[in-house]
């Protein structure tokens, strides 16, 4: 009996547990294997070996019919190189082997396929016809692709073309199936994609697109990127399910906010040279990304209450005052010359602030929030950070959110505040010039009493 349970042991240890797929699938995953150079793959645990398939690694099973075949496989960043055929691997669900080094890519006799991702890879050989139209999602990113062959995808849904070289790109061959199309990082000069009318997000950031007629766009549409473009001007006043848009980077200086649709929840428009802002009309906002223009005056407390993401970093702000906007995640106000203090006190939801390169004295901090996960990044011009226990004025409590703050921690940095509201008063003397019986002061404020001055000319 004994002799029985160890040889019983023995196998099981050789054979692994429970059912295997078909040989044939083992088979088609040894092929690649070898065929992908495996010997040199960075993660290739139990490839080879006897145990059930589903214990390599990238590779996952399922039950279907009472039979178990290979449904997912997921090998990417791993050193992959020649040619990757996938052959008798019938219910293939999702294949990503992106970010490798493979040079040829064929598949055959997977027509369950859904999703396939290769991006990142050199391919040079590749039959974009072979592709079976069982295809949902589509990833070909960083293959300098200069052509697309898919309008047999009928079924496709997710396309990924970013980081190519597109540049007189037909749109029209395109499956009008599509809800999601990537076509960033290329070179595009215009965009026509009036004959997808499902299309609900679309990125065509960083190409060269200076006259783009934003009205062709389908009213389906809820996310847009259109940034680092040349474009000057921009109507989206029919975009009526638009939510997120980035316009970062782009020549939008005189840019008419009116021209969004009210649907707006997150919007971006950094890098416009923008000199004034109006986003009133946006009811529903929840972040707001205006960093790096010229801007100088805006009443942050019009924004809806619905704001979490706040960035304005590089502007020409001296004050901010964003009181009522309590359910502030993020804010990011760094490299402006504020000079006032920053009250947060009742901000319970914030997890990062940036203040760096501000003249910002006082930050207060009374909002009771878990200060083990928040993160404050501030220049040493904080002369106080003004907290609501004064256990926590214990220089030990905050080194993992601002180590290197030379500051002062305090429940009360009344005296901190008054000291750089009276310095901030000053009238700073820019030239003295006495001339006979008159004292002629110049400064950055009109003088309007003196009083109790000496004068000490020393002449060399």
């Amino acid at each position: 009996m004994k002799r029985f349970i160890l040889v019983f042991a023995l196998l099981w240890a050789v054979c692994g547990s429970g059912q295997d797929v078909p040989q044939y699938e083992r088979d088609a995953l040894i092929d690649f294997f070898f065929n992908t150079n495996g010997a040199n793959w960075r993660f290739k645990a139990n490839w080879l070996s006897n145990r059930p398939v589903r214990e390599w690694k990238g590779v996952q099973t399922s039950t279907i019919n009472g039979v178990e075949h290979v449904t997912n496989i997921y090998i990417n960043n791993n050193n992959l190189t020649g040619t990757a055929s996938i052959v008798n691997l019938p219910m293939l669900d999702k294949l990503a082997i992106y970010d490798n080094e493979i040079t040829a890519f064929t598949i055959s006799g997977s027509n369950n396929l859904k999703e396939l991702n290769i991006g990142y890879n050199p391919i040079t050989s590749f039959d974009m016809i072979a592709l079976p139209t069982s295809l949902e999602l589509l990833r070909l990113d960083g293959m300098n692709l200069t052509t697309l062959n898919i309008g047999h995808l009928t079924n496709l849904e997710w396309l990924g073309v970013a980081n190519n070289q597109l540049s007189n790109f037909d749109f029209n061959t395109l499956p009008q199936s599509l809800i999601g199309l990537d076509i960033t990082m290329n070179e595009l000069t215009t965009v026509n994609v009036d004959g997808l009318p499902n299309l609900k997000m679309l990125g065509v950031g960083t190409n060269q697109l200076s006259n783009f007629d934003f009205t062709t766009l389908p009213s389906t549409l809820e996310l847009l990127r259109a940034e680092e473009n040349e474009l000057t001007s921009i109507d989206l006043s029919n975009m009526t399910n638009l939510r997120m848009l980035n316009l970062s980077d782009n020549q939008l200086s005189n840019f008419d906010f009116n021209t969004l649709p009210q649907t707006v929840h997150d919007l971006g428009v950094e890098n416009n040279g923008l000199t004034t802002l109006d986003v009133g009309g946006f009811p529903n906002l929840r972040a707001l990304y205006i960093a790096n223009n010229q801007l100088s005056n805006f009443d942050f407390n019009a924004l809806p209450q619905t704001m979490e993401e706040l960035s304005i970093g590089r502007n020409n702000f001296t004050s901010i005052d964003v009181s009522s906007l309590i359910n502030l995640k993020e804010l990011d106000l760094s490299h402006n010359p504020i000079s006032t203090s920053l009250d947060l006190n009742n901000h319970h939801q914030l997890i990062y602030l940036s203040a760096g390169d501000t003249q910002i004295p006082v930050v207060k901090l009374k909002s009771q929030m878990n200060y083990g996960s928040f993160g404050m990044y501030i220049g040493n011009a904080v002369k106080c950070i003004e907290v609501h226990n004064s256990a926590l004025v214990n220089p030990n409590w905050y080194v993992t959110w601002l180590a290197g703050y030379q500051g002062n921690y305090r429940t009360d940095c009344s005296q901190y505040l008054a000291t750089a509201e009276n310095m901030a008063k000053t009238h700073h003397l820019t030239a003295v010039s006495p001339m006979g019986d008159t004292l002629i002061l110049k400064g950055d404020a009109k003088v309007e009493k003196v009083e109790g001055i000496v004068i000490l000319i020393y002449f060399i």
